[in-house]
């Protein structure tokens, strides 16, 4: 079922029909919430979010990843907004840190429950809008079909770059050259938080 989502006249309630039971896209649609799920199998797929005052693209993003994964865990690491009250209405497990502990505890924290609760494929992305949950089957098929252990998600292959400032970008470049070095690989953005295991 396709749900849409419009605002009733006169209200800011949001009201909610099936998108199937009407003739033509209503002119009051303001976006659609749930699109076709992914043509790749869902179960076992389990998505972390770490997230830190997010509240404006949290949701959206749960929403989005929802569409590719068959959890979506949420680790709220100590937000002062309402980012753990919309990523659980957007449908996230959702796991509150009473304080910030820093990225690096909140993705341990929800590769602890990602495992305790059997996930076949885990996929972690930031939530401030730089990852695109779309792309998580692409980010999936290599481990699905037993080619890769992990995949690193890039930001900039084939040239592109999508708006990172000049100073970060300068010190990714840095990073990834000394990384690359190490490792023998050509990777383009190995600080990248979009993976799957």
């Amino acid at each position: 079922m396709n749900m849409c989502i419009s605002k009733k006249k006169d209200s800011f309630e949001p009201h909610y029909f099936d998108y199937n039971e009407v003739d033509r896209k209503p002119d009051n649609i303001e976006y659609i919430v749930h699109k076709k799920r992914s043509a790749i199998s869902r179960k076992g797929i389990i998505a972390i979010l770490p997230a830190f005052n997010e509240e404006i693209s949290i949701g959206s993003m749960v929403l989005h990843a929802r569409d590719h994964a068959e959890r979506v865990i949420v680790v709220d690491d100590g937000s002062s907004d309402r980012t753990a009250e919309i990523a659980g209405l957007a449908g996230a497990e959702v796991i509150r840190h009473t304080k910030n502990m820093g990225k690096g505890v909140a993705l341990k924290t929800g590769f602890d429950l990602a495992g305790q609760n059997g996930a076949k494929v885990i996929v972690t992305m930031d939530t401030d809008g730089q990852h695109d949950p779309e792309e998580i089957p692409k980010l999936v098929a290599p481990i699905l079909q037993g080619e890769a252990d992990m995949v690193n998600g890039s930001r900039y292959m084939n040239g592109k770059d999508r708006n990172t400032p000049f100073y970060r970008r300068v010190g990714q470049n840095v990073l990834d050259k000394a990384t690359n070095f190490n490792s023998g690989l050509q990777l383009t953005d190995t600080q990248s938080g979009f993976r799957a295991f």
